[in-house]
């Protein structure tokens, strides 16, 4: 993991008394969320006295499979996936599943508790369920949505109806004809 390391040292204000410090800033910057250590410590010391470690980056990625037919089946190539968060219109996709139907979103960042909604979207397809939708809390989190396609069934039935039928063809096309 690459790590960024910042170390900052500013003077504070005097104060009345006419006391000053120094102030030590060490900024942890890992690849998907942001840890601070702070550090304080006076002028003639150079251990800390106290430390505040914060919490990751709060957001979220979205990641899962969409299975042709049934969990586990053969992955789906090329399904959009969506996101939408509560009062704003869905966007552009997200993501994209690969060959083998896995996808995975950019982090996005989430500043508070906010209701997500997350679908998946091909032509000719339907999917279970329909969407995902749940509150995220504040904080970091990976979320695995599954999605399960199916085809609409294709079922061409010959028409016959008390003395019409359908097998007559001009052209390539049925039309129906009294017998």
């Amino acid at each position: 993991m690459s790590v960024a390391w910042i170390d900052c040292r500013q003077a504070l204000m005097r104060r009345r008394a006419g006391l000053s410090a120094a102030t030590s800033f060490l900024l942890l910057v890992p690849a998907l969320g942001v840890s601070l250590l702070f550090a304080a410590a006076s002028a003639g010391n150079a251990e800390p006295s106290s430390r505040i470690v914060a919490e990751p980056t709060p957001g979220l990625i979205i990641q899962g499979h969409v299975w042709q037919h049934h969990a586990g089946g053969p992955g789906l190539e090329g399904v959009d996936i969506y996101r939408r968060y509560a009062g704003y219109p869905w966007g552009a996709p997200v993501a994209t599943t690969n060959a083998d139907g896995f996808y995975q979103s950019d982090f996005s960042y989430i500043p508070g508790d906010e209701m997500v909604t997350v679908r998946a979207e091909l032509d000719g397809y339907t999917f279970q369920p329909a969407y995902y939708y749940w509150r995220h809390y504040h904080g970091y989190r990976i979320m695995t949505l599954d999605f399960v396609a199916t085809a609409p069934y294709n079922c061409y039935l010959p028409l016959v109806h008390h003395g019409v039928s359908s097998d007559r063809r001009v052209k390539g096309k049925a039309y129906a004809h009294w017998r």
